[in-house]
């Protein structure tokens, strides 16, 4: 009876040390198998203004509402000739907003030291993707005062030309690409150095992707004009990757 017992007693502590082994074993291969890392890839581009839009303002001021009227209409057909010698048609050309101003309408103005009632503003916005064309043209803007026309507007500060990149989409593939490339291989510089090697991809997000000057300050509050005046425009975008090391 003694002895079945010793029997009985060694196979459990046999079958506790066997089970021990391979629950053992099982941790040491859940810790292996949780190894990985996180790193992050770089995509840098720089690319050429595909989009050019000048806003044009221009006033017209006088005592007779009608008159002035007249006189900033007229003043807008100079404009689109003065657009149209130089190569831009109308069709590139959309009307802003009229807005009307009646200075004896201010409660907090003098009406017996305004001269002129009534101050009309009205503006052009040319749009166009020839660029190069447009930045020429944007640079005779004097002559436009040889020919009596009142070009600015006190109302509002607006950039001369916006310069834009708007083919974005066109290049995104390949940028992500290079961001993955780039941080394939700080993650296998990683491994190198913990004497393993980069498995397969656990996990995988895209950041944003950025367009700022090349030369400019890419802390300039989006809109502004030393943000967009820029021909050359720098694209960036950041990935995080996290691989498994094998």
């Amino acid at each position: 009876m003694e002895t079945k017992s010793w029997i009985a007693a060694v196979i459990l502590s046999a079958g506790l040390i066997a089970s021990g082994f391979f629950i053992g074993e099982g941790l040491v291969n859940l810790r292996q198998a949780d190894r990985s890392v996180s790193v992050k890839g770089l995509a840098e581009r720089e690319v050429e203004s595909n989009l050019a839009i000048w806003t044009i303002p221009f006033t017209a001021t006088g005592n007779d509402l009608i008159e002035t009227q007249t006189e900033l209409q007229t003043n807008q057909q100079r404009i689109l000739e003065f657009l149209e010698e130089n190569g831009i048609g109308e069709e590139m050309v959309t009307t802003g907003a009229l807005k009307v101003t009646d200075r004896f309408a201010n409660q907090y103005g003098n009406a017996g030291d305004v001269r002129q009632r009534y101050i009309l503003n009205a503006s052009l916005k040319v749009r166009t993707p020839e660029v190069q064309k447009l930045l020429e043209v944007s640079r005779k803007l004097g002559e436009l005062v040889k020919r009596g026309i009142v070009v600015g507007s006190s109302e509002s500060y607006q950039c001369d030309v916006r310069l834009l990149f708007t083919d974005l989409n066109r290049i995104k593939p390949e940028m992500i690409a290079d961001a993955t490339r780039d941080a394939r291989a700080a993650a296998e510089q990683f491994a190198k150095d913990s004497g393993a090697r980069v498995g397969k991809i656990r996990s995988a997000s895209q950041g944003y992707f950025s367009i700022s000057s090349r030369d400019g300050d890419d802390n300039q509050p989006e809109g502004s004009c030393e943000k967009e005046t820029s021909l050359i425009k720098k694209i960036r975008v950041v990935i995080n990757i996290q691989y498994q090391l094998e």
